[in-house]
């Protein structure tokens, strides 16, 4: 299968998904942004094409998400955020594994409706797509109640310190904010299935 990068680029919203919920979830230095990782991560890809042996759409997403979690580490390394001891970019090593088994488990009902692992792989690439379509505050929220697993009591907290200027946000409105998540979630995936 010949790769260009039209191809590689297609993949930009599902890298894009992936790195904001590593990122959400992980809290990196502020000085890593998520757009610069996903452009270095397609730079990457184009000068190790030659190491990419797949033949359909889904394995070349899976090989991404593979030099995407590389991209992130090395990032993290370069901007030493591994200072403290040395074992943070180890310990997010870890951390990525743990994370894909918590997206799966949330998206476990969809799952479990699909018989072959490339099946499994693809709906979880466009669920990274569909995350990183919603509006940014229902992503936030939809992050950090299920992938984060924070109580609604907290995810208010932290959306009214990130933004102490505008109207409290409510606990109720975070409830809110989250079943509109949920539904244009679920629309988004019927639509990128």
């Amino acid at each position: 299968m010949g790769i260009s990068t039209v191809d590689l680029e297609e993949h930009r919203t599902t890298l894009m998904g992936r790195a904001r919920t590593l990122k959400y979830l992980w809290g990196w230095p502020p000085e890593v942004e998520v757009e610069d990782v996903v452009s270095d991560t397609l730079i990457r890809a184009i000068q190790r094409i030659d190491s990419y042996h797949g033949n359909s759409r889904g394995e070349l997403a899976s090989w991404l998400l593979a030099v995407l979690n590389s991209e992130i580490i090395d990032t993290l390394r370069r901007v030493g955020a591994d200072k403290r001891g040395g074992g943070r970019v180890r310990a997010f090593e870890d951390f990525i594994s743990e994370s894909q088994s918590r997206f799966e488990k949330f998206f476990a009902a969809d799952i479990s409706t699909v018989s072959s692992p490339l099946q499994r792989q693809e709906l979880i690439q466009a669920a990274y797509s569909a995350i990183e379509l919603l509006p940014s505050r229902q992503r936030t929220v939809l992050l950090a109640r299920f992938i984060g697993e924070w109580s609604i009591s907290d995810i208010a907290a932290d959306l009214n310190r990130l933004s102490p200027n505008e109207e409290p946000t409510t606990e109720k409105a975070v409830t809110s904010l989250l079943e509109r998540a949920l539904k244009k979630l679920r629309d988004l995936l019927q639509h990128l299935r």
